[in-house]
């Protein structure tokens, strides 16, 4: 008998061995997960050598472990170490041929600027952004119905307006807005950002009356003229307002009042934010213009006497209430004069712990650009400790910002002689070249900033539109370059970059062998365009070569702006050469894509396509479809256009500017994470960097140029957690389950912690969903909520093509399942709409879904849902202050296809399919051989004559 028991016992602890056991077998994986069975592009080419970028790298698998890569290499490798091995790892994820990149890195926006305009701002933008296509038609009534919502005098925002794109063609002035509301503030900002409009209202509270026009119309302020604040001659002779402003010190003026108070609204524009960046697939967002500070309080004298923390104090505040999916990087003003009353670089220094007079000398313990900052305290700043407990290598120093020139499709781009091609369009003189509007700072200043922070070894980024603003960077930077020769590899960047011209970047590489034989294709030379004695200094280019320069490229505008760029703001010389990638592939110039988010909605994937294709958009000035793009891959060849609408022709480069997708994929990669000192973290799939991917529908190598856009981002994943949509061999088609961005106002839930249940454990667990449900997914939750307070919860899912009548929303038990009611309350009746559901598409966040509505199959939505602490029907949690729920979305629809061709099985029954043994396979294959070990033991014990 002993023997017999001993046989039985040595195949149960066999099937246990083989099996795997539990908490002990799980310390000792190898991996945490192991993704294979797609197209896995590691983007670990030279991306020094742009112009030799052909032949993608790839791998057949990758491991991961504690958030990081630890393998990537071939099938055949990944089986002889053991990460097939489900003993080893976690879960083996099945790409199920789709394509796996590093995640995306945002080379210039202004995260968390999207969550604003999308939660608490009235969106003005046109097609192919918006919908708004009149001032009178479309913004005076969106507006006025935001108006009719908000508090008597509190202020109504709009972003985005477009006068190139509206019929009225012109910007709205203060009488426009008068007729949204005389008794709210309206200002509305320019699609560049670099214009306002604002109503009467708004200019009466912000002090700003026609009486200060000088007798040449300029507006003044205290002895000090501010040409963008937009005036013109009334029927009887006199200036007055039209209530447009233009550029950082115009609009600077506009103290229009109060918006209407939300509860962590800058939270809650995080995690919109974030989710938004990780559905397109961004991994690392940018921050380009942070405020790490701003005044608190002014003495009797008017100077500043304290101050209150902003950017980063609101994105760790998104971090520690667990909306904040992805990683930023921050960067904070390196010079901006604020009304002459402080400098933003100033205040950036200071609370970064730079100390002396001006907070010129750089602290011991003063971060660098790359550092982690995700848990820096801010020094001299109220407020700005960071919270308690954030986790590691979120939030990273960028380079240091400046705005020197304007926006060239708002009129105030820093143009080079003969400036415009079409002034007359937006009322300007002939030769207007963007002054005096287009520049921040005088040339003087500019050089003088540039050269303190390089000779600090400081990297910087400065916002270049116009051709002269390009002009006069390289030359600051070649300036203070040869200031300073032991200064290298600074990685200085050009933001937006999109007038640069040839000689530009070959100035930029310290190639100087063509400057002076096509000296007169230029005008307005400067630097070492011209001086050979700066050249000299400049060792003939190396000491440039060795500061690993950077052009960060708003390539979309060949797609958003290319016609009107070729027809109203550049003519079709400069146009075509705009953003030029194609020259910086051309001379190994490094180079970065940006969106400027919210200046246009971001999408790499877009970016993508405008680098390869360069093709325009159709918007209601046109079909679009226009090549933006010179032709030929000769750089000598040139083309003869008018230098301005009506001029003489003269001779301009004539090269395609074009680019290929792995030339165009580094620069959505690993450039950015290199010109912001974290590509040893981010940007490639290798060895030791962070597990960031998005994972395509689509290979990105093998869709047609002008389908680049369109491919589905099926999942992104940051520190191997998908923080966006699902994974390819998903059982479950819900996602992201967290506390909504719509709260009551006062009700800040926290502590928000979730488990997603297999559909084999629900249907065992809690009692079945109605027949013909197809289960998406289960969820239980807990989180802690002012007590008796209602919270609003939500989660992302796939669309199916049936209708949102055909969804439904169950809060799970033992033995019922209770159905949500669909409909979208109120802000009044959020207090008390517990049992509330509804459904929203993910790109229009506060507007529900009627239940007729179609979701479209594979497209990503959102469901939000009420509960109120201790409801007798939806907390399961009956204590004071904790909201708990098994929750389950369901359809009578099919299944989502996920990406894949054909309908998924989908049993109809309220199981939804899928795996019905544990919920991964190691825990299936563990229970598969305890149950063949107990088999074999009772086998032999069988044989033993105990029958």
């Amino acid at each position: 008998m002993a023997f017999r028991m001993k046989t039985l016992f040595c195949a149960m602890g066999l099937a246990l061995v083989l099996g795997g056991g539990g908490p002990a077998h799980a310390a000792a994986l190898k991996a945490d997960t192991v993704y294979h069975g797609g197209n896995i592009y590691t983007v670990t080419e030279d991306f020094h050598k742009p112009s030799a970028l052909d032949k993608p790298h790839m791998a057949e698998v990758v491991a991961t472990l504690g958030g990081k890569i630890v393998f990537v290499g071939s099938e055949a490798q990944a089986r002889t170490q053991g990460f097939f091995d489900p003993n080893n790892v976690g879960k083996i994820v099945d790409l199920k041929g789709k394509s796996m990149l590093p995640g995306f890195v945002d080379g210039h926006s202004h995260f968390p600027n999207q969550g604003r305009i999308d939660l608490f701002q009235v969106n003005l933008n046109s097609p192919p952004i918006g919908a708004m296509n009149s001032i009178v038609e479309d913004y005076i009534p969106a507006l006025a119905a935001r108006a009719a919502q908000t508090e008597k005098g509190k202020v109504v925002d709009g972003v985005g307006y477009d006068d190139t794109l509206v019929k009225e063609r012109r910007h709205p002035t203060k009488e426009d807005l008068d007729k949204a509301s005389l008794d709210h503030p309206i200002v509305v900002l320019h699609t560049s950002e670099h214009l306002r409009a604002a109503n009467s209202l708004a200019l009466k509270n912000s002090g700003i009356d026609s009486k200060d026009i000088n007798a040449d119309g300029v507006y003044v302020r205290n002895g000090v003229e501010y040409p963008g604040v937009r005036t013109r001659k009334a029927a009887d002779g006199s200036w007055e307002l039209t209530g447009v402003f233009a550029e950082s010190a115009a609009m600077g003026l506009l103290s229009a009042g109060d918006a209407p108070a939300v509860t962590n609204k800058g939270v809650k524009a995080v995690a919109r934010t974030s989710q938004v960046y990780a559905a397109a697939g961004v991994t690392t967002a940018d921050q380009g213009a942070g405020t790490f500070a701003m005044p608190a309080g002014f003495g009797p004298d008017g100077k500043i006497t304290s101050y209150t923390g902003y950017n980063l104090g609101e994105v760790q505040g998104g971090l520690q209430q667990g909306v904040m999916d992805i990683r930023l990087i921050l960067h904070p003003f390196g010079y901006m004069n604020i009304g002459n009353i402080f400098d933003l670089g100033e205040v950036s220094r200071m609370s970064l712990g730079w100390t002396g007079d001006g907070y010129k000398v750089k602290g011991a313990d003063s971060p660098s650009v790359g550092d982690d900052i995700t848990s820096l305290s801010l020094k001299n700043v109220q407020g700005g400790e960071a919270p308690k407990g954030l986790p590691a290598d979120r939030i990273f120093l960028g380079a240091w910002k400046f705005v020197y020139d304007g926006s060239n499709q708002g009129y105030t781009g820093y143009f080079k002689t003969p400036g415009y091609w079409d002034p007359a369009w937006g009322g300007y003189e002939p030769g207007y070249n963007g002054l005096p509007s287009a520049v921040t700072y005088s040339r003087e200043k500019l050089e003088e900033m540039v050269d303190f922070y390089h000779a600090m070894a400081e990297p910087i980024e400065i916002h270049t539109n116009g051709s002269q603003a390009s002009e006069d960077f390289i030359t600051a930077v070649e300036k203070a370059v040869a200031a300073h020769p032991d200064v290298k590899d600074t990685r200085h960047t050009s933001i937006h970059a999109q007038m640069m011209e040839r000689q530009h970047i070959e100035r930029l590489v310290g190639d100087y062998s063509k400057l002076d034989a096509t000296r007169d294709m230029y005008n307005n030379l400067s630097g070492a365009a011209v001086d050979t004695g700066l050249r000299a200094a400049l060792g003939n280019g190396q000491l440039m070569r060795d500061q690993n320069l950077i052009n960060s490229y708003f390539i979309n505008h060949a797609y958003f702006w290319g016609d009107r760029h070729l027809e109203i703001f550049m003519g079709p010389g400069r146009g075509k050469n705009m953003n030029p990638a194609g020259w910086s592939v051309a001379m190994d110039n490094l180079y970065t894509f940006h969106n400027d988010t919210t200046v246009t909605p971001i999408s790499p994937l877009r970016s993508l396509q405008s680098a390869v294709e360069r093709r325009s958009a159709p918007t209601s000035l046109g079909a679009g479809g226009t090549l933006v793009s010179g032709q030929g891959k000769d750089l000598d060849a040139v083309a003869s256009y008018p230098e301005v609408k009506g001029g003489a022709e003269k001779p301009f480069w004539n090269y395609d500017q074009r680019i290929n997708v792995l030339q165009a994929l580094h620069g959505l990669t690993i450039v950015p994470a290199y010109q912001n000192r974290i590509e040893d973290r981010v940007g490639s799939i290798a060895t030791g960097k962070f597990a960031d991917f998005v994972i395509l529908d689509q290979s990105p190598f093998n869709a047609a140029p002008g389908q680049l856009a369109a491919i589905r981002v099926a999942s992104t994943i940051v520190g191997d957690k998908v923080v966006y949509g699902v994974l390819p061999d998903s059982e479950s088609f819900v996602s992201q389950l967290n506390v909504a961005y719509m709260q009551p106002n006062g009700v800040t839930p926290s502590n928000f912690q979730y488990e997603v249940i297999d559909s084999a454990t629900a249907e065992k667990k809690y009692a079945s969903l109605p027949k013909g449900s197809n289960r998406f997914g289960t969820f239980s939750f807990t989180c802690e909520a002012p007590a008796g307070k209602s919270a609003v919860f939500q989660m992302n899912f796939l669309g199916n093509n049936a209708t949102v009548s055909e969804f439904s929303l169950y809060k799970l038990s033992e033995n019922r399942a209770a159905t949500y009611t669909y409909g979208m309350p109120s802000n009044d009746e959020l207090p008390v709409a517990s049992g509330k559901w509804w459904i929203a598409d993910i790109d229009a966040p506060t507007r529900a879904l009627e239940p007729s509505d179609t979701l479209v199959m594979d497209h990503s939505y959102i469901a939000f849902f009420v509960i109120a602490d201790d409801d007798p029907v939806f907390d399961a949690d009956k204590s004071s202050g904790k909201i708990a729920d098994p929750v389950a979305l369901a359809s009578t629809g099919p299944l989502p296809r996920n990406g894949r061709g054909g309908s998924p099985a989908g049993g109809g029954d309220g199981s939804g399919g899928g795996c019905t043994v544990g919920s991964t396979p190691a825990y299936d294959l563990l229970f598969l051989l305890l149950g063949l070990g107990m088999i074999a033991a009772i086998r032999i014990w069988r044989g033993r004559g105990n029958a």
